[in-house]
């Protein structure tokens, strides 16, 4: 998970799973990198490839986590409703990489 946005912003990044990058991010995508490649195919392409074992999804669940609670707190939505109940709208989980 990019948690510095600095550190890792110009650097091409991926998450693996058993043999693939199973997705990565946009730097990675410009150098050839696509989600579902195996690692070595990844790594052929794009040598200095920062990869992040995400077999543990246990940091990125934790993340969704926040998000989530983020965006359905109503004091989130206050100063974009205008409303004093600041009344948050419906929230649909999706891909939480894209």
């Amino acid at each position: 998970i990019q948690t510095d946005p600095k550190a890792l912003a110009d650097k091409p990044v991926g998450v693996t799973q058993k043999y693939l990058v199973i997705t990565c991010n946009y730097v990675a995508r410009r150098r050839g990198v696509k989600k579902l490649t195996p690692i070595t195919e990844a790594l052929r392409v794009c040598p200095d490839l920062i990869l992040f074992n995400g077999e543990n999804l246990r940091p990125f669940r934790e993340a969704n986590a926040r998000v989530e609670t983020l965006l359905k707190a109503p004091e989130t939505w206050k100063s974009v409703t205008r409303s004093p109940r600041g009344t948050p709208p419906p929230v649909e989980k999706l891909a939480l990489d894209e």
